[in-house]
């Protein structure tokens, strides 16, 4: 029982960590700008590029999408699994997601592999495990949401 309370606990850190980036977020999204908007030179990272996909000694936190991922938005409940996802990995931690059909936990998966080649540089392997009759729905949903990544489609036959 030890381990399930230490990830509830790990659970409770990361959402009060998610709730305070949201916040500081939204605090600076409403105040005025002080200087009107310079023209950096191309390939530059302003402060706030660096503050829309921030890492800080708690953790990385994505305010938007990875960049590579080219099907479509993330919902804001999709960010904050991506999120969740992210903060697992830097905490060493296994985890599952779990949500209700329909909700895109085929995209967030794609999404945090699109995290890990983008932020990371880490290319895989990656292997995913899935009935037969998702296999094709995997693969095309790859295709079109992250493209940038290879794709090798593998079944078992019996014998």
């Amino acid at each position: 029982m030890e381990s399930l309370d230490g990830l509830l606990k790990q659970a409770d850190a990361f959402n009060s960590f998610l709730i305070a980036k949201k916040r500081k977020h939204m605090r600076s999204e409403s105040e005025p700008m002080s200087s009107p908007k310079r023209k950096r030179p191309k390939g530059k990272k302003s402060e706030d590029d660096e503050e829309e996909n921030s890492t800080t000694e708690i953790g990385s936190y994505l305010m938007r999408q990875p960049g590579i991922l080219k099907g479509g938005n993330l919902k804001d409940y999709q960010l904050d699994a991506l999120n969740w996802m992210i903060s697992l990995k830097e905490a060493n931690l296994n985890g599952i997601l779990a949500d209700d059909m329909g909700l895109g936990k085929t995209i967030q998966s794609i999404a945090f592999l699109a995290y890990m080649l983008e932020s990371k540089k880490i290319r895989g392997p990656s292997l995913i495990v899935a009935p037969l009759t998702t296999l094709r729905n995997w693969e095309r949903e790859l295709g079109t949401w992250l493209p940038a990544l290879k794709t090798v489609v593998l079944f078992a036959t019996e014998k």
